[in-house]
């Protein structure tokens, strides 16, 4: 199957609770439901396409291999000097 079978699309509910919520946040003017009710759908639609492509940069993204250096740091005698006591 395709990403594109796998993705949940937003439910009626999902819809139309968010359809209102846009219709209170435009000042709860009556006569707009049909753009009210798109403008959700295309939000939560577009919601959806972002989980799916996060999900599949996730699911993408090659695991981090560590592996031991054979290089090491060179060993400093005497420890660590400030520069006020370097000569």
């Amino acid at each position: 199957m395709s990403d594109a079978s796998n993705r949940k699309l937003p439910t009626h509910e999902e819809i139309s609770v968010r359809a209102y919520e846009i219709f209170e946040e435009r000042g709860s003017i009556p006569g707009d439901d049909v753009s009210n009710w798109l403008e959700a759908e295309a939000e939560l639609s577009r919601a959806v396409e972002l989980e799916a492509e996060a999900q599949s940069e996730t699911r993408n993204k090659p695991e981090a291999k560590y592996v031991d250096s054979p290089i090491s740091a060179p060993a400093v005698s005497g420890g660590l000097r400030s520069r006020a006591t370097v000569a």
